[in-house]
């Protein structure tokens, strides 16, 4: 892997596999997981959303039959360090900067509870288990199949950690949602599943 120890903020860092770049993220992004969890307890109000923060259609579809879960991916823009999340609902998030499926390392994110209190898409992606399938429909309709590699708790602090584990194979899918709810309000940790494209 290659990531410039002397990068600063705003610098482009290129993740390698060998002679691949597999993910090219803006060096701001390298700080936080995104918060994709709205309290489970209360209502939460959500700021209108700016047009420069709107979503690009990808047009494509994730699909975890285990949990019954099937939900169209969008783009999801930076912000201030981390990514725009927030007016997900009930969709998924490819988070700017990384590889569409099946292209490179991805990294997806969705809420696990929604701002109304309801279930989100990603609420018992803690509950998946090493080889359960994990399916994207991409825009010419053809199905790439990824199975998962693991599945862990990181802090939010930690998008290093979750890289490096991403790189154990190419063309990695990461899906990203909240857990563990504090007291005071926001979510203790990332629950993270690493997912590997299984060869056609």
């Amino acid at each position: 892997m290659k990531n410039d120890g002397d990068a600063v903020e705003g610098d482009v860092v290129q993740i390698e596999v060998g002679d691949r770049v597999i993910c090219s993220i803006t060096n701001t992004l390298m700080v936080k997981i995104p918060s994709t969890g709205f309290s489970a307890k209360r209502l939460t109000a959500v700021r209108e959303q700016p047009s420069a923060m709107k979503y690009g259609t990808l047009g494509i579809q994730i699909e975890v039959p285990i949990l019954d879960v099937t939900t169209e991916v969008v783009e999801v823009p930076e912000e201030e360090g981390s990514w725009a999340v927030e007016w997900l609902g009930s969709r998924a998030g490819l988070l700017s900067g990384s590889a569409l499926p099946g292209e490179g390392t991805s990294y997806v994110a969705a809420h696990n509870h929604l701002n109304n209190m309801e279930v989100g898409p990603f609420l018992f992606i803690k509950d998946l288990a090493q080889n359960d399938r994990i399916f994207v429909r991409n825009n010419n309709g053809k199905l790439l199949e990824f199975s998962v590699y693991d599945n862990e708790l990181f802090g939010p602090d930690d998008f290093y950690l979750v890289q490096q584990k991403a790189e154990e194979f190419e063309n990695t899918l990461v899906l990203i949602t909240c857990e563990n709810e504090a007291e005071e309000g926001g979510y203790i940790d990332r629950r993270i599943v690493f997912a590997k494209r299984v060869s056609e």
